[in-house]
C-alpha cells in the first residue's frame, strides 16, 4: 500500500501482557508458532512493521490475571516503554 505519511490505517491488537510467564500460563497459543519467551520481542517487531506501513495500532492490556505477580507487571511496563517511540 503506497500510502503517504499523511494517510494511515488503524486497528486494535491485544498485547495483554509483557510477561512471557503469563503468556505461557494463559495465552500460549497467541504467539504461535513462536515461544511465549519471544512475546515481548514479537510485539515490538509487530509495531515496527505496522508503523513502517502507516498502520497505527490501538493496543489493549489485561492486568490482574490469575497468578500475576509484581515482576509480571514490571515486564509489561517495560514492554510499553519499548513501544513509546511508535505511533499508537
Amino acid at each position: 500500500m503506497n500510502l503517504s505519511s499523511s494517510h494511515w490505517l488503524s486497528g486494535q491488537t491485544g498485547i495483554e501482557t509483557g510477561s512471557p510467564r503469563i503468556m505461557d500460563i494463559h495465552m500460549r497459543g497467541k504467539c504461535k508458532p513462536y515461544s511465549p519467551n519471544d512475546w515481548p520481542d514479537l510485539v515490538v517487531r509487530a509495531f515496527e512493521i505496522l508503523n513502517e506501513n502507516n498502520w497505527i495500532p490501538c493496543a489493549t492490556l489485561i492486568l490482574g490475571l490469575p497468578g500475576e505477580e509484581e515482576r509480571d507487571i514490571e515486564l509489561t511496563i517495560s514492554l510499553i516503554e519499548k513501544l513509546r517511540p511508535f505511533k499508537s
